[in-house]
């Protein structure tokens, strides 16, 4: 099931590699994806592309970063925890009710 992007949205896509058992492996590829007939200027496709590489440099560089990690993980952790869910959006087959 694909996701229906919309003409300004931008995904971050993460290509998982899977061992045999369907199993995550530990290697990941990051790519962008962007809807094909986007209505977004040039000017603001390049500052979506600058977001996103941030944000998959961010993992890449955090990864071997214990305690960076480890902040981020909690502050991830105290943000779900306290409902606040704004920007958190699950969109699924199942809508995050599996």
């Amino acid at each position: 099931m694909g996701y229906p992007f919309k003409e300004n949205q931008v995904a971050l896509v993460f290509d998982a590699a899977l061992d045999e058992s369907g199993d995550l492996t530990g290697e990941m590829e990051m790519l962008i994806a962007f809807p094909g007939d986007s209505a977004m200027s040039d000017a603001s496709r390049m500052i979506m592309i600058d977001i996103t590489t941030m944000l998959s440099a961010f993992l890449s560089y955090s990864q071997d970063k214990d305690e960076l990690l480890d902040a981020v993980m909690q502050y991830r952790d105290d943000y779900l925890s306290a409902n606040n869910r704004e920007g958190f959006t699950i969109d699924t087959p199942t809508m995050g009710s599996a």
